[in-house]
């Protein structure tokens, strides 16, 4: 019988994953073209890699799907219990919604689609899909502004469907390419490098606003 051994994070960058008998094996440099456990060729006649989604992508891609869809289902309705309870306590429910949906829409709907991605792949929709999530669950922090509450108790759980659905679709789609061996798309690779650049210049800003006010503090505590 052959002892499945896997990583202990799930995913290793020294590690390829054999896909007939699951058990990591050592590619540092280069990985072999059969699985030193089991025997079986790691590379097909093209010599590419053979993945999990190469064995039997229609079985993967149909389990991805509906445990997406139970999670999204399970998840509107944690968010729409919080937006309810946001009405009575908005300073404390706001945050709880702003994190729920980062929790849904990344680890629990992203995640398990990225795990058959290549490293590049995972690279790029990782940081595209935070970029929008984040962004998309900013919303829900307006739900602290007295008022403002209110309308966000219908809103919080349309925002948070409409971010996780858009970001299962973005990985779903990313999913077939993977399959079919298509490369990441240049538009992608320049969103990320503009997203990366708003970024630091918000960081920069924060950080030159909160020297302004350090400076003002001191000047006028003179």
């Amino acid at each position: 019988m052959i002892e499945r051994k896997r990583s202990v994070a799930g995913y290793d960058p020294t590690n390829v994953r054999c896909p007939h008998c699951m058990t990591d094996v050592p590619s540092l440099l280069r990985a072999p073209d059969e699985c030193p456990h089991c025997g079986r060729a790691l590379k097909d006649s093209a010599g590419h890699r053979v993945r999990d989604l190469d064995q039997d992508f229609g079985t993967i891609r149909d389990q991805l799907h509906e445990q997406s869809l139970r999670r999204l289902k399970q998840g509107t309705i944690v968010c729409v219990v919080l937006s309810l309870a946001n009405g009575f306590a908005p300073v404390v429910f706001a945050p709880l919604i702003f994190i729920q949906q980062v929790i849904w829409a990344r680890p629990l709907i992203s995640a398990p689609y990225a795990r058959h991605f290549s490293t590049s792949r995972r690279i790029v929709t990782r940081w595209l899909s935070r970029f929008f999530v984040f962004s998309m669950a900013s919303i829900h922090v307006g739900g602290a502004v007295p008022g403002v509450h209110f309308a966000l108790v219908i809103a919080s759980p349309i925002v948070f469907v409409l971010t996780c659905g858009t970001t299962w679709a973005y990985h779903r789609f990313h999913l077939q390419r993977e399959h079919d061996r298509e490369p990441v798309m240049f538009v992608e690779k320049v969103l990320l490098v503009v997203g990366a650049l708003c970024a630091l210049l918000a960081l920069a800003g924060m950080i030159l606003i909160g020297m302004a006010v350090g400076g003002a503090i001191s000047m006028f505590s003179k």
